[in-house]
Order: C-alpha cells, then sequence, then structure tokens
C-alpha cells in the first residue's frame, strides 16, 4: 500500500511539473507572438512596410539591446584634402568657403547630438582619425571639442559608428527562394544624401527594421520654434541661464536636432517593448535622468558659443582661432 501511494505521489508531482512546464511554455509562447505583433507595427511605421519577417524583426531586436550597452563614434567629416587642394590651386576664397560650411555642419551635430542624444554613450572623433583608432585602439577626441589632444582608450571593436551623410538602399539577395526572403546586401541606391546613418565596427550599415537612421530634411537651415516641436523638454531640464544669448538660441531647434531627437525616441520606444519596460516610453524626462552622456553638458556650452561666432559673420576669424 505504501508503495502505491508512493508511486502515485510521484506520478502527481510529475503531472503537475509537466502541466506547469506547459502553461510557462504556453505563456512565453503568448509573450511572444504578442510581442512579435507588436514590433512588426512598430518597424512597418517607421519603415513604411508591414511584412518584416519574424527573422528580421529577431534580428533587430538583438541589435536595438546591443546599442544600447555599447557606445557609438560620431564620426565628424573634415574635407581637408578637398580644402588644401583649393587652396594649393589658388582658390581661398573657395577654400574658405568649404571650410566654414564643414565646420559650422560639425558643431551643429555635436550639438545636437550632445543634447538629445542619450540612448547609449557616444564620443566625437574626426573621421581621419578612424584608421588610428582601429590600429591602436585609442579614440582620440575631434578638436572642436578639446584644444588638447585628448584620447581614450576603447576597443574599435565594441563600437557603433554614428555618420552625416548618405543613406544606401538595399537589394535582396534572392527573393526567389522562400527561406532567402528578406535576406539583403547594401546596395548602390542612395535613399538619401543627408541623413544621420549608424553603422556597426566593421562599417556596415545596419540592416531594416532597426532604427538606425534619421533623414535630416533641411528647411533652408534656420533654428525655428516651429521645428522645436517635441524637444520643448529639454528646455525645461537643463537649459543654460547664465547667457542670454544662448539661452534664446537654445529655445528653437534646427534640422539636426529634430532628425536626432527622432532616432533617440525612435531607439528608446523599441527597447521599452523589447525589453517589457514601458516607463521607458515617450519618458524624455527619464531619458535625461540616466543620460550617460552628462559628461559633455560643459563642453555644449563652448560648441554653442562657437556656433554664434559664426552667425554674427566672424566665420574668417573663427576659423583661424579654433
Amino acid at each position: 500500500m505504501n508503495q502505491r501511494l508512493k508511486i502515485g505521489v510521484w506520478l502527481l508531482a510529475a503531472c503537475t511539473f509537466i502541466a506547469n512546464g506547459l502553461f510557462a511554455q504556453t505563456l512565453a509562447e503568448r509573450d511572444s507572438v504578442k510581442l512579435l505583433k507588436a514590433m512588426r507595427i512598430v518597424y512597418g511605421n517607421s519603415n513604411f512596410k508591414m511584412d518584416f519577417t519574424r527573422k528580421e524583426i529577431d534580428q533587430a531586436n538583438k541589435e536595438v539591446v546591443a546599442l544600447r550597452s555599447s557606445p557609438i563614434v560620431v564620426r565628424l567629416k573634415t574635407n581637408r584634402r578637398q580644402i588644401e587642394a583649393y587652396r594649393n590651386a589658388g582658390e581661398t576664397a573657395l577654400a574658405d568657403k568649404i571650410e566654414l560650411k564643414t565646420l559650422k555642419t560639425n558643431l551643429n551635430i555635436i550639438s545636437a547630438c550632445i543634447r538629445l542624444f542619450n540612448y547609449n554613450r557616444i564620443y566625437f572623433m574626426d573621421v581621419d582619425d578612424k584608421p588610428r583608432f582601429v590600429a591602436t585602439d585609442s579614440l582620440v577626441f575631434s578638436n572642436l571639442l578639446f584644444e588638447k589632444d585628448t584620447a581614450i582608450y576603447l576597443p574599435h571593436d565594441s563600437v557603433y559608428y554614428m555618420d552625416f551623410g548618405v543613406l544606401y538602399g538595399r537589394d535582396q539577395t534572392n527573393e526567389w527562394k522562400y527561406k532567402e526572403y528578406g535576406n539583403t546586401t547594401e546596395g548602390a541606391t542612395v535613399i538619401a544624401e543627408s541623413a544621420f546613418v549608424i553603422r556597426d565596427a566593421q562599417d556596415k550599415q545596419l540592416v531594416p527594421p532597426t532604427p538606425f537612421y534619421s533623414i535630416v530634411l533641411f528647411q533652408g537651415g534656420k533654428k525655428t520654434k516651429e521645428n522645436l516641436q517635441n524637444l520643448t523638454y529639454d528646455i525645461n531640464l537643463y537649459g543654460p541661464n547664465s547667457n542670454s544669448v544662448i539661452r534664446s538660441d537654445f529655445q528653437s531647434a534646427n534640422e539636426y536636432d529634430f532628425a536626432i531627437s527622432r532616432m533617440n525616441s525612435r531607439l528608446y520606444r523599441c527597447f521599452s517593448l523589447i525589453t517589457n519596460r514601458p516607463e521607458l516610453e515617450n519618458n524624455p524626462k527619464l531619458w535625461l535622468e540616466n543620460n550617460p552622456n552628462k559628461y559633455l553638458y560643459p563642453l555644449w556650452i563652448n560648441i554653442e558659443k562657437k556656433l554664434l561666432s559664426i552667425q554674427e559673420g566672424q566665420g574668417g576669424q573663427f576659423i583661424k582661432k579654433y
């Protein structure tokens, strides 16, 4: 009798364990399907495509999570060769014009990223310094941030890059095989000539539906209150109060600001859904409180002063000074 009772208890325990396991598996599968549907909508709306495969969505989810814990190196173009070529040819005025335009673009990029990108840690590097970075794992900051050469150790294969420039389309590898549907390679078709684009450590453009790009829609390049839109929170939280000119400039936004803010918001929204952290979705105040780039705030003031110097017509003197 005792033996039968033991067997009965053992069978009951085994059945309970199996039932709980099946129930947990059912819940996990249900959550997985729910997440898949949610991400298909989010990714579809931002990419204007609703038929992403599960493989594509899973890969994008992994990339979004990996980005969160990896640094991004913002590469700034200098156009040094082009400028030097014009100077050597005696085209000094044209060389100065290109240099000033390049400088203003880079300052706008730095300003927008410091103020509005807080999804992960960012660094700024002149694109010309990439070979040294890859060879030595020593990242030299752009001299627009520091007057003296400042470098940190950073494994080059651990970073993502962000560039301002061309966004390329992708080509289907084999659209006739179902198993290869969704497999693409970076193509030569230009989708946009002015966009913030994230690339991996091997310099490959990330793959949709990952929110890795944000197109900059130029409307004259002027800062306006209309452009500010959802950036208003930024002013109230840490807007400077020591310089009325800078404070006034802070209360408007340009196309760079809006594009960076859009990319930051898309990454946070995806991350909040993937990791089931709804408190992070559309919560700019929380993003700023946990901003990994706070160390750059003091440098932002100097960047804005340099931009103001250009806007006030001191371009030539500014280039010679900085």
